[in-house]
């Protein structure tokens, strides 16, 4: 007996075919051939296996039956070609069996009654991955089962950790970049029930906002002493609010000593100018303001809160916008309750009932721009909450200042109109201040200017809620302007501009 091999791959799996070539002569009078092949038993050694021989268990092996070429009366088909499939890892055997009567046909046994001795059979080389071994049905739901229970056990244990830490999601939020000595900035709730609620919402509100390189990080919860605090990316110089009235005291230092930084030969002996205040300033804080701001519109977050007080300034003097404990979301059913404490920061719609939108948010940061052209300050100043939509409604904006040129205040101006569809979008008003800082430098007057006597300069808001509340025109009676009211006030620049005629 003769045989060759072919390994092959048929349907993603390796096979092999054995081609058996028997001389016929030599079994005059056989009846038929069986062949059995298949792994051999690689737990039984003896003194055959080194001589090309193998044992061959009977219970593994495949059988196949076929003629001899002579025989046309043969029960069974004359192809000697035997299939291994699928491939495995190990040695093969083949033994061929000449049966004469179909009453013997039991091959011949070695030890035992299901084992045989047969020949080794060596395969042709392959390339194919042959694996050691096929995997039962019940073996490969058990794998899988078990796979499945792992990865539940490990997303309970996580949600589990994450809501007993508060622990932000790494996914939607990424990595906190601390300050150069690793410093946190740590709230805590006051002990009344409003202040606790107000607490919570911006808790709440913080973590929905996501991560951003203009928003100040947030960076989760801890409980102590069964209170909540709320740790926070540390801005070394505060609020915007503070640190423009740092700057504008310690210019009006500067102009109390005769210094005029935009002079040519200007004396800068003791001028610390970490402290200075430029146009440029104004440009840069608000450009970055404006990109965290887009990026919220991006994501349809509503701040409803944009004002200086809650932009923080880090200490490489970056911008983050902060406070999120009033945001909305973009077509929000929900009525919106408006703080009292920003009603000069709100768009008109709003202070009429309107549901904010990104366009609102659009109108507090116009206003914003007016705080950083007045270094810090407080608009509407001479004016109670309460009056404040009666004089929006007659037309009154805020006025232009000496630090705003006419671009800046144009483009206020076009923030404050009264239609939201008539307001350019964050993504616009980028673009518009990149155009207004390149046509608005001028070398001659880098450094802002502060009048000492501007009204708009008061140390809180408190200062602003004690005022008279103006009462509100009745149609057809003689509305005459008198000088003590706001809306009077309107600055030339405004008729300049051709606001107001």
């Amino acid at each position: 007996m003769k045989y060759s091999t072919r390994v092959f791959e048929a349907d993603g799996k390796g096979e092999a075919e054995i081609f058996v070539t028997v001389n016929d002569t030599h079994y005059e009078g056989a009846k038929y051939f069986i062949a059995y092949y298949g792994l051999c038993d690689s737990k039984t050694i003896n003194r055959y296996t080194k001589k090309g021989k193998c044992i061959l268990d009977m219970k593994q092996a495949t059988s196949k039956r076929f003629c001899p070429m002579e025989k046309e009366d043969c029960l069974f088909g004359i192809d000697r070609n035997l299939t291994i499939s699928p491939l495995m890892a190990g040695e093969y055997g083949i033994q061929l069996c000449v049966v004469y009567d179909p009453l013997y046909e039991k091959p011949p046994i070695a030890y035992t009654n299901t084992r045989i001795l047969a020949h080794k059979v060596t395969l042709a080389s392959s390339s194919l991955a042959i694996s050691s071994e096929t995997p039962s049905l019940h073996g490969t739901i058990l794998v899988y089962a078990s796979l499945i229970i792992l990865v539940f056990i490990l997303l309970i244990a996580i949600i589990v950790y994450k809501c007993y830490t508060a622990q932000l999601s790494a996914e939607l939020h990424g990595p906190v970049i601390l300050d150069d000595q690793q410093r946190v900035a740590v709230k805590t709730p006051y002990d009344s029930k409003e202040a606790r609620a107000l607490f919570m919402e911006e808790v709440e509100g913080a973590k929905c906002v996501g991560r951003h390189p203009k928003l100040v990080a947030i960076i989760g919860t801890v409980m102590s002493d069964d209170f909540m605090h709320f740790v926070m990316e540390y801005c070394h110089h505060g609020n915007l609010k503070e640190y423009l009235a740092k700057r504008r005291n310690y210019m009006l230092g500067l102009q109390h000593r005769d210094i005029d930084l935009n002079a040519p030969m200007a004396n800068i002996e003791g001028v610390d100018f970490e402290q200075v205040f430029t146009v440029e300033d104004i440009h840069r804080i608000a450009s970055q303001a404006c990109t965290g701001m887009a990026y919220l519109a991006q994501n349809s977050i509503i701040h409803n809160s944009l004002c200086a007080r809650h932009v923080l300034i880090t200490s490489d003097h970056s911008v983050k916008i902060s406070d999120f404990g009033n945001i909305t979301f973009e077509n929000n059913s929900h009525k919106f309750e408006l703080p009292t404490e920003l009603t000069k920061w709100t768009a008109i719609e709003i202070l009429k009932g309107s549901q904010p939108s990104p366009k609102s948010d659009v109108w507090s940061f116009g206003v914003l721009l007016w705080e950083l052209s007045t270094v810090g300050g407080s608009p509407y100043h001479n004016t109670d909450n309460r009056n404040v939509l009666s004089l929006l409604e007659k037309g009154f904006r805020l006025p232009k200042v000496d630090n705003a040129s006419l671009l800046l205040y144009q483009l206020m101006r076009e923030l404050w109109c009264d239609s939201p569809d008539d307001r350019m979008t964050f993504a616009q008003l980028s673009s518009r201040l990149s155009y207004t800082i390149q046509q608005d430098y001028n070398a001659s007057h880098r450094f802002v200017t502060i009048d000492r006597f501007a009204p708009y300069y008061v140390d809180s808001e408190e200062d602003t809620r004690t005022l008279p509340i103006l009462p509100v025109p009745e149609p057809g009676k003689n509305n005459r302007r008198t000088s003590n009211d706001p809306a009077h006030l309107l600055s030339e620049s405004e008729r300049l501009l051709g606001f107001r005629r």
